[in-house]
């Protein structure tokens, strides 16, 4: 049965739940750029969840693709009027049907819709899933990385805009000239205050087109930072299958994902806001300790198990948490390098929640492909590693397990052919490879690994000492080795 809004009746039939609500015909509240499996699991769960509330009808979404490959996801989901299947997987797997995405616009192919759609005064958030890699600033020197194309491309033509801020940028642009209110940026990615970053790119932006855009940003758009929770494994022809066959739902887009959800948020919204708060979001004055607990656990302990995971020949997370030696390196990891760094966290066991990590970690039904979390190395690492590296640094810790982390994808990088580097940045690593000296050039990239952690005598010893055990011992024997102290 095709998935569809004339079906939806049917399909409810099949113990899947499905949108209480019409299709919308106002003009939705929230544009959403980057429309990937993680925005439909999440966000668009959430305005799925209060749209069945019957309550502020507004609040739907347009999806929009600043990527030429977003095509095929547009066709696929206008195809069926923007529906998909959410899959929670676990032992007792739920489906539901979301509708919370009611258009798709694909900004290479219809720029002037885009921009028109930011421009509109209806438009109260715009809001970003565009992975660490889409925004384009270097936290060590706290600069707009300018030499990237398209942001170049961007700044000298601000009117034909490639990337997401250079589109923000343009309908700013459009509505300070119509006298209309801001809107709200609201970054759900998976950064260390994701807001102010996200402030600091279009305002980088902006100023180079004009102080007096940039003084407007400043006083009438507001940048909440968030943190955003949800493991969402890539969706396989697999999943696509087993909706056909045990619910007889023909789906070209499903989404699949983990039971757990978790949206904390600042309170800083210029032109409103949904009642998220009636489907589960939490609201504060100050996310920091909840994205560092985030960020530093759950994220940094992806990239631990990533490129060891890789070599050690897994291909699931559930099958590393289930191998003993894995399990106390991860274990070691969290309590003994990240917990003495991080803040209390309002209303949060620390203790529960890293043992709830490694059940999700651990959850086969969900099957979290371990050459997922290698991609995006160069990004990922200074957002989730870094920061606790430099803490780590400065209260002389123990070194080891995080100097083995770098080491694996130094290693990673190295070992690899330039097709199988999971990395936006592949050709340049890739050619720093090849250098004789790469192993030291690495981790003195401040754009990658900060000002701190390539001076440090202690860090380097540890990092080539691992290096080395890298090229002679199998993974297991270095896991039982670091695990031992």
């Amino acid at each position: 049965m095709k998935l569809n809004r004339k079906n939806l009746p049917y399909i409810a039939q099949q113990q899947v739940a499905v949108p209480q609500y019409n299709a919308p015909t106002n003009k939705p509240a929230i544009v959403h750029i980057g429309v990937g499996g993680f925005h439909r699991a999440h966000m668009a769960r959430y305005c799925d969840q209060l749209l069945n509330n019957n309550a502020e009808t507004e609040w739907h979404i347009c999806g929009v693709g600043v990527m030429p490959q977003d095509k095929v996801l547009q066709e696929k989901l206008l195809g069926q009027d923007c529906l998909y299947s959410l899959m929670e997987l676990s032992a007792t797997p739920r489906v539901s049907v979301i509708g919370a995405i009611s258009d798709f616009i694909l900004a290479p192919e219809n720029p002037e819709s885009v921009v028109a759609k930011l421009s509109e005064p209806t438009t109260k958030i715009v809001s970003l899933t565009i992975t660490e890699g889409g925004y384009p600033y270097n936290r060590a020197t706290q600069t707009l990385m300018r030499n990237n194309p398209d942001v170049a491309h961007d700044l000298a033509h601000p009117t034909q805009p490639k990337t997401a801020f250079g589109y923000i940028l343009y309908g700013l642009m459009q509505r300070m000239q119509k006298g209309l209110n801001g809107f709200t940026v609201l970054s759900c990615d998976n950064l260390p205050h994701n807001g102010d970053i996200a402030r600091a790119v279009l305002l980088a932006f902006a100023r180079h087109q004009s102080e007096a855009l940039a003084e407007w940003i400043q006083d009438n758009v507001t940048f909440p930072n968030s943190m955003v929770d949800r493991i969402t494994p890539v969706t396989t022809p697999e999943h696509v299958t087993q909706l056909a066959s045990q619910l007889d739902i023909e789906d070209s887009c499903p989404v699949v994902c983990e039971p757990f959800s978790m949206w904390v948020m600042e309170d800083n919204f210029c032109a409103g806001r949904p009642n998220w708060e009636a489907v589960g979001v939490t609201f504060t004055d100050n996310v920091i300790p909840f994205e560092s607990m985030k960020l530093s656990l759950l994220n940094a302990t992806h990239t631990a198990m990533a490129y060891l995971g890789i070599m050690g020949g897994f291909t699931y997370t559930y099958a590393v948490i289930e191998n003993s030696a894995f399990r106390t390196f991860l274990q070691q990891f969290m309590d003994e390098d990240v917990t003495p760094i991080l803040a209390s966290v309002p209303g949060v066991d620390l203790t529960a929640y890293k043992a709830q990590l490694l059940e999700r970690f651990g959850n086969r039904h969900c099957a979290d492909p371990i050459s997922r979390l290698c991609f995006d190395g160069s990004g990922k690492i200074p957002q989730f590693l870094v920061p606790s590296i430099d803490a780590m640094l400065r209260e002389k810790m123990d070194l080891n397990r995080v100097a083995l982390i770098v080491a694996s994808w130094s290693y990673y990088l190295k070992t690899r052919s330039l097709e199988h580097i999971a990395d936006p940045r592949a050709e340049e690593l890739w050619h720093l490879a090849q250098q004789p000296d790469f192993f030291h050039r690495i981790i003195e990239k401040t754009d990658i690994f900060g000002n701190q952690l390539g001076k440090s005598p202690a860090f380097k010893t540890s990092y080539l000492y691992w290096l080395d055990s890298l090229e002679h011992n199998s993974i297991e024997a270095i896991l039982d080795k670091v695990n031992l102290g």
